[in-house]
């Protein structure tokens, strides 16, 4: 038996009545800056995501969110880029007929990376939108697999205002009370970045240089 053996038999072995209780440290006990009650969570989302450089669209109805994705679609080639094939955004791209001319409606999830690389962007939902840090949380649940949100140069996210939570962990508080299983989640905070190169900022390192969020109110 080699010592790393000889270590999990001993932990294996370890009496149950032994082990320490884990102390339940919530969020808004150590963060100074946890939303408060009467905090408008929306507003919080869009200031942080501006701070990180990420754009944020306010939409009061589904007509105005493709209107929004349309005027930033124009700024690419035809069928360039990509929608998750999900409810809540054929519904938006049925809105605005001119949608289809830009986004290619072709998703295959086998393909590789490669493909997904080639398009100007990659247009997914969200399971939750973390108004502390202004982050995105995609999981297996929603996210059409992890390359659609990190190959492409630019990310647009449409989710809905009720999707936003205080903290990350709010939103994996409620993903454990779903009935359904997930293997992973993307957490997403402003575009890609690195200061790693003599300290200068550089976006779009490892992922999307650009992201935007398009916010349903209603």
């Amino acid at each position: 038996m080699n010592s790393r053996e000889k270590i999990l038999a001993r932990l294996n072995n370890w009496p149950a009545d032994k082990v320490p209780p884990v102390a339940e440290i919530r969020d808004q006990d150590i963060y100074a800056d946890y939303p408060a009650k009467d905090s408008s969570l929306l507003d919080i989302f869009t200031n942080q995501l501006s701070q990180l450089q990420g754009e944020t669209y306010l939409a009061d109805s589904r007509r105005q969110a493709a209107d929004y994705l349309f005027q930033i679609l124009k700024e690419f080639p035809q069928h360039s880029c990509l929608g998750q094939p999900a409810p809540f955004l054929s519904e938006i791209f049925s809105q605005q007929a001119e949608l289809k001319s830009f986004i290619d409606d072709k998703f295959q999830l086998n393909n590789d990376s490669i493909s997904f690389s080639k398009y100007g962007c990659g247009i997914t939902t969200a399971d939750y939108l973390i108004a502390r840090t202004g982050s995105i949380i995609l999981t297996s649940l929603s996210a059409a697999g992890r390359r659609l949100s990190v190959l492409p140069p630019v990310h647009i996210v449409i989710a809905a205002e009720k999707q936003i939570v205080p903290s990350l962990e709010e939103a994996f508080r409620q993903l454990k009370g779903q009935s359904f299983d997930w293997s992973y989640a993307v957490l997403i905070t402003g575009p890609s970045r690195t200061s790693d190169i003599e300290k200068q900022l550089v976006l779009g390192a490892h992922g999307p240089k650009r992201l935007v969020v398009i916010i349903l109110q209603s």
